[in-house]
């Protein structure tokens, strides 16, 4: 267990959100596994929230999780993309690298609010 909180970090602490982790191995007995949290904000500071799952619950599995977590986490900071994207991107990477592990994951994004301006004035063109 210590080896896979050890791979989880703690959230981001945004301006817009407020993002608040628990975490719960999903198989107390085998202390180990392959399931996965994430929070993150990109470089236009938008939050990204993953959760995620690699078959199987042993340190094989953990450590298959660390390389996917890092894996989508690149993608991400790269690129900007959203949630389909990324995934995208990760089911690619997977079969490029040739990794060999089975995962599902869900992925969503945050936006800051944008702030309306109050209406002003209006000039009118003569």
């Amino acid at each position: 267990m210590a080896l896979q909180r050890s791979l989880l970090t703690a959230p981001p602490e945004p301006d817009h959100a407020q993002v608040v982790v628990r975490y719960l191995p999903a198989v107390e007995a085998a202390q180990v596994g392959g399931d996965w949290y994430d929070a993150f904000l990109q470089p236009d500071g938008t939050t990204m929230i993953v959760i995620g799952d690699v078959v199987g619950h042993d340190t094989e599995a953990a450590a298959s999780m660390g390389a996917l977590r890092g894996l989508l986490r690149g993608i991400v900071t790269y690129s900007g993309a959203g949630p389909a994207e990324v995934l995208r991107g990760l089911d690619k990477s997977i079969q490029v690298l040739e990794v060999g592990t089975l995962a599902t994951a869900a992925v969503a994004r945050r936006r800051a609010a944008h702030r309306r301006q109050p209406p002003g004035p209006r000039a009118v063109a003569r």
